[in-house]
């Protein structure tokens, strides 16, 4: 689990330019799709949003954390959305969410198609 962890922090420093504060990365998941949206704050603590039209990063890794934390007991989470809060430092602090209404539209929509 460490190692995913570090290859989401080389992920997440390698969509932002090289002096930053914090990177606050937004991630929804659900049955193979991984989106994300995003800001960082530069050093001189002005706000900047993520072009993901122009970088891109491995949703895949995203995915493999959802797989680990649904087979690990110690931190078993059910989570759609989560929120990756990256320091300059390189301190990662995540937030694992569960949207029921992004949930319930997922399944409408697969119930319908």
């Amino acid at each position: 689990m460490k190692d995913l962890l570090v290859e989401i922090v080389i992920a997440i420093r390698n969509i932002v330019p090289e002096n930053f504060e914090k990177v606050i990365l937004y991630v929804t998941r659900f049955e193979g799709t991984v989106s994300f949206s995003g800001d960082y704050i530069d050093i001189d603590h002005k706000t900047h949003w993520i072009d993901f039209f122009n970088y891109s990063i491995d949703d895949g890794l995203f995915q493999q954390l959802y797989f680990e934390t649904q087979n690990n007991s110690l931190i078993h989470m059910n989570w759609n959305k989560a929120v990756f809060i990256l320091t300059s430092d390189n301190k990662l602090d995540i937030n694992y969410l569960w949207d029921q209404e992004l949930q319930d539209n997922v399944d409408l929509y697969n119930k319908d198609s």
